[in-house]
């Protein structure tokens, strides 16, 4: 009786790290870099974040994230990612605001010889909220404490990356 053929793998799983731009509901401005390492069996790691000023308060995201692909290799795949944002922003005054969220997205990566593009949806949970007191300058609309609504404690999320392959 002849034995079963053996069930081909990749030989050559993809342990390139990648550079680029992500996008989604994330602030301050929807965009961020991020840095991705592949560390082979599908699995990467990953941080995007953002540091800007915008009339002189500071805006900060930092975002670690781990990528599960679906296919091992340099072949187009479905993923599943999760990722905690910690986004805080700084008044002139010195009060911060900050807002922790959770994100679970899942989606298809499109990979080319060192292009990759990435594209997903799914839901963040907010998992923690602080707010700074309100600076009132004379004035200013609103009393310069903006409306002060409710934060959503579940939002979709959106995964969109552009990304370039170092090898």
């Amino acid at each position: 009786m002849a034995a079963a053929p053996a069930v081909a793998r990749d030989v050559n799983p993809d342990r390139s790290p990648s550079i680029g731009v992500k996008c989604g509901v994330i602030p301050p401005i929807l965009t961020a870099p991020e840095l991705l390492v592949r560390i082979g069996s599908g699995l990467a790691f990953g941080l995007f974040g953002i540091y800007t000023t915008i009339d002189g308060e500071a805006q900060t995201l930092v975002a670690p994230e781990v990528l599960l692909e679906l296919r091992e290799g340099r072949r187009s795949t479905p993923y599943l990612e999760a990722a905690y944002l910690l986004y805080s922003e700084t008044s002139k005054g010195g009060g911060a605001d900050k807002m922790d969220y959770f994100a679970l997205t899942a989606g298809y990566e499109w990979k080319w010889s060192s292009v990759e593009l990435q594209l997903g949806g799914g839901i963040q949970f907010l998992t923690r909220e602080e707010k700074a007191p309100c600076e009132s300058q004379p004035g200013e609309w609103f009393g310069g404490c903006g409306l002060d609504l409710e934060t959503p404690s579940v939002l979709p999320a959106i995964d969109l990356a552009l990304r370039y392959r170092f090898w």
